[in-house]
């Protein structure tokens, strides 16, 4: 069990164990008044080869009708699931990020060296940093192969940012 506020990961090896710990969480809530909420609950099978039969499984045993079956699903802002790859998990992150550096051009520019690095640390980075702790920043594309799309793009707009001649003085 992974909690964090009001947001809990269950995993496990076996699906058998999952009715307890819903059983549990249910005997939880009729004591403390706190309630799963169940329409916004996923379950995500990691193991490809047995995901159909696990979802028919669930569907037949476990005491919360009607999960959601998904093939993935974000937990405290970070994507996971059997497919996700490097692309997926920082897609959103990377547009905000590229976002931002734009809406800041124009004040960074007038900025010295100095305050430019403290707006990246503070204002663009952050985007970043709670993924990066997860998953590495590489360069990788949808498919998973090598590509500009992540890592390059970033640092793309970094050195056209903080670098003198629109990043092209290095």
């Amino acid at each position: 069990v992974r909690a964090f506020m009001d947001d809990v990961l269950l995993r496990t090896s076996k699906l058998g164990r999952l009715i307890p710990a819903m059983e549990a969480i249910d005997q939880f809530s009729e004591y403390s008044g706190l309630y799963v909420n169940k329409t916004k609950t996923q379950l995500v099978c990691t193991s490809e080869a047995t995901a159909e039969e696990d979802a028919q499984w669930i569907q037949e045993r476990a005491p919360w009708k009607g999960l959601v079956i998904a093939a993935n699903a974000t937990y405290l802002g970070v994507l996971i699931g059997r497919r996700v790859t490097l692309y997926d998990v920082y897609e959103n992150a990377t547009a905000k990020f590229t976002a931002r550096a734009h809406a800041f051009s124009p004040a960074i520019r007038a900025l010295p060296p100095h305050k430019r690095l403290a707006v990246l640390h503070h204002f663009l980075l952050p985007v970043l940093s709670y993924i990066m702790m997860y998953y590495p920043l590489a360069d990788w594309d949808k498919e998973g192969e090598g590509s500009t799309a992540t890592a390059a793009a970033i640092k793309n707009h970094m050195s056209r940012l903080f670098l003198p001649f629109n990043g092209t003085a290095v």
